[in-house]
């Protein structure tokens, strides 16, 4: 299987949606980083770097799959390797919920809150990824959107945020024992 996917992912069409998530999320992190007026810390810059991939990759990425499964159904399935089905409207609707939660983060600032998207979005996402890989070993789907770009994406999104998360909450307690 692993050769499959870095076979799918020489196709430029499965790097793409890599490339448009996670270039514009590391590079706004830590340009944001570096050009930050407040004082440089592990937590402020593991705050940052959630608040990026929280708003960017979970909150646009999730209105982007959103309006591709809403307006492109019959493009996306074909990128999956399914046929076009009115269920593409139920996964529009699920990825508008954890876009909404992602969204919502860069103005509800709270641990609890973030959490909350983070859990969602890794339950999606890593839901989607058990399905790419049953759906490649059971009926030998290879189709770009089933084992390339898209299949990376919901595993390495929730990895980053849960380590993130992780990380950013030790922080924070680090620097309250601290003062």
């Amino acid at each position: 299987m692993i050769l499959v996917v870095i076979k799918s992912l020489v196709d430029i069409h499965s790097l793409f949606p890599v490339a448009t998530w996670l270039v514009p999320v590391a590079g706004g992190a830590l340009i944001h980083t570096r050009l930050s007026k407040q004082p440089p810390s592990r937590e402020r810059n593991l705050r940052i770097w959630l608040l990026w991939f929280l708003g960017l990759g979970v909150g646009a990425g999730g209105v982007i799959g959103f309006l591709e499964h809403l307006l492109l159904p019959e493009k996306m399935a074909e990128l999956i390797g399914f046929a076009p089905s009115f269920f593409q409207y139920e996964v529009a609707v699920a990825n508008l919920t954890t876009g909404v939660l992602g969204l919502m983060s860069l103005f509800v600032r709270h641990p609890l809150f973030w959490l909350a998207a983070i859990v969602a979005n890794s339950v999606w996402y890593l839901g989607d990824a058990a399905g790419h890989i049953y759906q490649y070993a059971v009926k030998d789907n290879t189709a770009t959107g089933n084992i390339g770009g898209p299949f990376i994406i919901d595993i390495v999104q929730p990895l980053v945020l849960i380590l993130l998360f992780a990380a950013w909450t030790r922080a924070m307690r680090q620097a309250g024992a601290s003062d």
